[in-house]
């Protein structure tokens, strides 16, 4: 007979007396925050066969492949911009039997080019040089390409390489708790359409969220006291007309 576990340690309502797995570390609930006392724990494991919904919760405990099979293996990576189209693509050429899922809070990947939409948005690096050695791209317009041209590129990029299948957007990632007993990351995502959250669970979690996927308004004293509009890089409206009801203008770009 084969003996299966939660991925998820069981809740109140799972406990069950025909099976036990003893654990030494302290196991938390990444969704309940329920942690058990440090002495060794005593855990029930559900016997009954995995119904419909939680048959992906479930891994054998010892793994039934061919000596010479590579593992399968699952990673969750947080973030698609340049970093996570990277690992998507060299990821997939380096572990056979992968399985590469990629949560992105934003509707669309290219990270910081796709947030930072401000007019006049470029890079201060030669565009020969922002890009990958293996995807040479020698159509440039300009020597500093401007944030509608580096995102075009990347989605070339991506849509070459499949990228997309591998990315789940609108998913922002919450937290994330390692499992020392059964060797789990467990993952918690929420749903930016919905606002539920979920949780996921893999054998190896990275993130590449970069330096600037966080805006924040900057520290200045009555700056929400200003009656007008208020704009930030990062968060660019673009229907907001700055010409009207100006004689004259001026803007500043706070790198803070």
């Amino acid at each position: 007979m084969k003996m299966f576990v939660s991925l998820t340690p069981p809740t109140i309502n799972e406990i069950s007396t025909n099976t036990k797995v003893t654990t030494k570390d302290p196991v938390m609930s990444p969704i309940e925050g329920i942690t058990t006392p440090e002495s060794e724990n005593v855990l029930s494991v559900p016997t009954d066969p995995p119904t419909e919904e939680k048959h992906t919760a479930y891994t054998p405990l010892i793994s039934e492949r061919a000596i010479d099979q590579a593992r399968p293996l699952k990673v969750i990576y947080i973030g698609a911009g340049i970093s996570g189209i990277l690992a998507a693509i060299k990821f997939r050429e380096a572990v056979p039997d992968l399985s590469l899922t990629i949560y992105e809070k934003n509707p669309e990947l290219g990270g910081t080019w796709y947030e930072n939409q401000y007019p006049g948005c470029a890079c201060d690096v030669p565009s020969h040089s922002y890009q990958l050695s293996f995807e040479s791209w020698t159509g440039w317009s300009k020597f500093f390409s401007g944030a509608d041209e580096i995102r075009e590129y990347w989605n070339r990029v991506a849509l070459k390489y499949n990228v997309r299948e591998h990315i789940k957007f609108e998913s922002r990632c919450v937290g994330a708790r390692w499992n020392d007993s059964i060797g789990k990351w467990f993952v918690q995502v929420v749903d930016e359409k919905t606002g539920s959250v979920f949780e996921d669970s893999a054998d190896v979690f990275m993130t590449g969220t970069g330096l600037l996927n966080e805006w924040k308004w900057p520290s200045i004293p009555g700056l929400h006291n200003f009656k007008g509009k208020l704009l930030h890089s990062a968060s660019w409206d673009n229907t907001y007309d700055m010409t009207v009801g100006f004689r004259t203008a001026t803007s500043q770009i706070f790198n803070l």
